[in-house]
């Protein structure tokens, strides 16, 4: 079999792994769903993790991102601008 050549792509996105750090609050769920494998779900031993794990949830609220209000308004005049229907470029 011969090897197929890939496209040239004009840009690539890559993640900032530096800056790309898990939240407090996931690292500690998958402590607790660990401890419940080993221990089962009512185990005394994963109350403490438990009880962390529900401070942490109750702290992390994401911050609301706030628009821009000119592409909002943009956005919502936009159909009365443009004819709509078939004849629609």
């Amino acid at each position: 079999m011969t090897a197929q050549k890939l496209p040239k792509l004009k840009y690539l996105r890559v993640k900032n792994l530096q800056t790309a750090e898990a939240p407090q609050a996931v690292q500690l769920l998958s402590r607790l769903l660990a401890c419940w494998s080993s221990n089962g779900v009512n185990s005394e031993a994963c109350k403490e993790i438990e009880q962390e794990f529900k401070m942490a949830a109750c702290k992390s609220v994401k911050p609301v991102k706030q628009q821009d209000s000119i592409n909002f308004h943009a956005k919502r005049l936009y159909p009365k601008m443009v004819p709509q229907g078939k004849n629609r470029r």
